[in-house]
């Protein structure tokens, strides 16, 4: 997964006369709490233009969106450990940047035991590789392999499974090396 930040800019003098010429401008661009805040702003034309070049960059830089669409789980009992065996489906859908070739989805399972102060009991990160062969390419993931002890009494009614995304196990871009002049 790669992160890019930059700076996008609009004339701010564009974006005035555009408000002063058409008069839906603001009602199809911007939402009513954003036309609230940017009017009530010392200088509007400026504070629409500054939410005006983050929706444009929003929008256009999109790459892909990926979903979880359904979880299932499966835990055995081994002596003093469970075994929990947790299935996950999900899809990619290109975005309108255009997808990469293959995409690596980060995936965490995590146990906790709810309540007040929730406490972590065991969590294990996965990652699997979706080939891009579409704009809708569905992806599942089975988890075998997440071992923890075996809860005290009525304690194991309060654990919860926690499944989701984790972009820290997205392995970061290596920089290319800089030929040297001789």
């Amino acid at each position: 997964m790669t992160v890019r930040v930059g700076t996008d800019l609009i004339e701010i003098d564009r974006i005035r006369r555009a408000l002063e010429r058409y008069d839906r401008f603001r009602e199809r661009c911007f939402t009513e709490a954003e036309r609230a805040y940017c009017d009530s702003r010392p200088n509007p034309a400026q504070s629409y233009a500054g939410r005006f070049a983050g929706k444009e960059a929003v929008g256009n830089d999109v790459r892909f969106q990926a979903t979880i669409t359904k979880t299932a789980r499966e835990c055995v009992k081994a002596g003093s450990e469970i075994t929990a065996r947790v299935g996950i489906q999900g899809r990619v859908i290109a975005g309108p940047a255009g997808a990469p070739d293959s995409i690596e989805v980060p995936l965490r399972v995590a146990v906790v035991q709810g309540g007040v102060t929730e406490k972590v009991i065991a969590t294990k990160g996965y990652k699997t590789t979706v080939a891009m062969a579409g704009e809708n390419v569905p992806f599942t993931l089975v988890a075998d392999d997440l071992v923890y002890p075996i809860p005290p009494g009525a304690v194991g009614d309060s654990y919860i499974f926690y499944i989701g995304f984790d972009p820290q196990l997205v392995s970061a871009e290596k920089p290319k090396p800089v030929k040297k002049k001789k």
